[in-house]
């Protein structure tokens, strides 16, 4: 399945599979976003599957903006696996 992302000003609304075969395409779309747009708001609400490379360039963008003290935030719900992975990298975080 293809990934689609739709944009309004900061806002980017994410649609379809974000996985192995869409991930070069997803950054395309993302690229250097930090500087033409901020705060940054993700909506995942429509993606339908994600697999570690999706979680991997979320986190990715994720680590960006903590280095360009950028802000985004990632909402929407149905990517338990997304929202398992911040909230273990956080407990890690803290636990370091």
């Amino acid at each position: 399945m293809a990934i689609d992302v739709e944009r309004s000003n900061h806002y980017f609304k994410v649609k379809g599979a974000l996985d192995k075969h869409s991930i070069t395409e997803f950054k395309r779309y993302l690229n250097g976003v930090f500087e033409t747009s901020t705060p940054i708001t993700i909506c995942i609400e429509d993606v339908v599957s994600i697999d570690q490379h999706g979680v991997n360039a979320l986190t990715e963008l994720y680590r960006e903006s903590i280095e360009k003290q950028k802000t985004i935030s990632i909402v929407g719900s149905g990517c338990k696996e997304l929202y398992q992975h911040f909230r273990t990298q956080n407990i890690q975080a803290l636990v370091s």
